[in-house]
């Protein structure tokens, strides 16, 4: 009876092992190998293949993944935290098809431009900025590209409050101060009782702008508020001291420091 029990476990194991040989071999000479990789620092969180348009499936995770396939063409999707990319690939019979997807490395910092480059705003894509070494304000529209210097009237530029793309507040490096506004360099608007003469330039404390292009000035200890930069002024009140700085929120409130 043991002898019996134990053929019949031989005879199973020997089944099993014939029908494994003869799967493998029809998979074999029925299918191929698609290999797609990244790049040594992808670090790839998804990777997705579909058929003919049909519903995608995950294949795995990592810099590679390899899978065995009916003949076919496939679109093999790569997705990370840095974006997706994708390519199509074709798998032949009894062959190893390899594809690459060049995925963004993730954290990669790519360098747009050389200099001392302050008071950055973007906006579609490009930038504009003061070089505080040059004292001139540049734009930049693409990495790599030469950096442009624009509104040469203003210069050289001491500092530089954006109230938006093409408009600011800006202070020249001899304590003068002009106002951006629509892409053109007006001047500023100084109250009647505050105007620059060849003695005497105002103190300019503290001055802030909100998201809606209102400005508060605190000029020689006395509350003004602006409309826009290049607006009339309207002053509000005199303040504790000449140095109190000054908070404008986006609902117009003011606070003051001092």
């Amino acid at each position: 009876m043991r002898i019996r029990l134990t053929q019949i476990a031989i005879i199973g194991v020997v089944t099993l092992i014939v029908i494994a040989a003869i799967w493998f071999g029809v998979s074999y000479f029925t299918t191929g190998v698609l290999r797609v990789e990244t790049g040594q620092n992808a670090r790839v969180e998804r990777f997705e293949i579909a058929e003919n348009s049909q519903q995608a499936r995950k294949l795995g995770t990592g810099p590679v993944v390899s899978q065995r396939l009916d003949p076919g063409t496939y679109t093999v999707t790569a997705e990370n935290a840095e974006g997706e990319t994708r390519t199509d690939v074709t798998v032949q019979k009894r062959q190893t098809t390899e594809g690459q997807l060049k995925g963004e490395e993730a954290g990669k910092f790519q360098e747009l431009t050389r200099g001392n480059a302050y008071n950055i705003i973007s906006h579609n894509g490009q930038l504009r900025f003061l070089d505080q070494n040059l004292k001139r304000l540049y734009q930049l529209e693409a990495a790599g590209q030469r950096p442009e210097n624009v509104f040469p009237r203003l210069s050289p530029v001491s500092a530089i409050t954006w109230a938006g793309y093409d408009s600011a507040f800006v202070q020249l490096e001899n304590n003068a101060y002009k106002a951006l506004a629509g892409g053109n360099v007006k001047p500023f608007r100084y109250p009647p009782d505050a105007r620059p003469s060849t003695d005497n330039l105002p103190s300019f404390a503290s001055h802030d702008i909100n998201d809606r292009g209102q400005m508060a000035v605190n000029i020689e200890g006395s509350l003004y508020r602006y409309p826009s930069v290049d607006g009339e002024p309207d002053k509000l009140r005199d303040l504790p001291s000449q140095s109190s700085q000054i908070a404008l929120s986006n609902t117009g409130s003011m606070f003051i420091f001092h």
